[in-house]
């Protein structure tokens, strides 16, 4: 089951503006979909709240997110510091430049690869995701709502 939380104040309050950085490279291929995402959700930068049932995880403009190998990637500022404490490192090693982390639920559960960043080698074209995290969206609940 998940739950959403009406927006309102408390959400706001974990919202950090991002450093300032490179944007990432422009292609066509990435500017037709961001501009299809744009026309279906009707406002391209929207709020985006990250939940998983009650945890506020991510808190983020539509703007600042950015599409790359079929996964959304949130910026780094927007993470909520109060819910950080429940990840820790996956067993696992690191996959095709991606490590994984779990996240460890209050009643004792472990949920494993709930969060990504990516360590692959630090180029040019891909540096600027050295700042971004994501999410297994399958394990959180996705709230988007125009602001």
């Amino acid at each position: 089951m998940s739950f959403f939380r009406k927006r309102g104040g408390s959400s706001r309050e974990y919202y950090r503006q991002p450093q300032q950085q490179e944007p990432p490279p422009p292609s066509r291929e990435r500017n037709q979909y961001a501009a299809a995402i744009a026309a279906e959700v009707g406002n391209r930068d929207e709020k985006w709240d990250i939940y998983y049932h009650s945890f506020l995880l991510h808190t983020c403009r539509h703007s600042q997110c950015y599409w790359y190998r079929n996964t959304w990637w949130f910026p780094e500022p927007g993470r909520n510091i109060h819910t950080l404490s429940m990840f820790s490192a996956s067993r696992y090693p690191p996959i095709e430049d991606v490590k994984y982390y779990d996240m460890h639920l209050p009643n004792g559960t472990r949920l494993e690869n709930v969060m990504f960043r990516y360590i692959g080698p630090d180029t040019p074209e891909l540096g600027w995701l050295g700042d971004y995290v994501g999410y297994n969206l399958n394990l959180v609940t996705f709230d988007m709502k125009p602001i």
